[in-house]
């Protein structure tokens, strides 16, 4: 049996098959929220068991925008484990000048662009 194949059934759920990936991402996603509402740290390393699983499901059944999602959010639960265990003292609220915006602007939609061809 091999567990990160999605043929492979845990259960049945108003006759919908829960493959164990599925399950295993569930679970764990679940975990997660639920650390994260106790501000827990363990919070981060549940998510990123959540993304991985949810990465492997994604590429199984073809959704590769959403496979892709999941490597955003696995950057993203690095980045925030990283600053919640380094705590910068000052969370202020900082702003960026009107070239820094049109710049981020321009990447947005370049990228919006190309993600778009590289997925048709």
């Amino acid at each position: 049996m091999n567990l990160f194949d999605i043929e492979n059934i845990a259960f049945e759920v108003l006759n919908y098959p829960i493959s164990y990936v599925e399950l295993i991402a569930t679970l764990f996603g679940l975990i997660s929220v639920y650390l994260a509402t106790r501000a827990n740290i363990l919070t981060w390393s549940t998510g990123i068991v959540n993304e991985l699983f949810l990465f492997i499901l994604f590429f199984q059944v073809q959704l590769y925008a959403d496979m892709f999602l999941q490597v955003y959010f696995f950057a993203v639960t690095l980045y925030g484990w990283y600053n919640w265990k380094n705590k910068p003292e000052e969370n202020g609220i900082t702003s960026i000048d009107s070239k820094s915006k049109l710049w981020l602007s321009l990447i947005i939609v370049l990228s919006t662009l190309i993600a778009g061809y590289l997925l048709k």
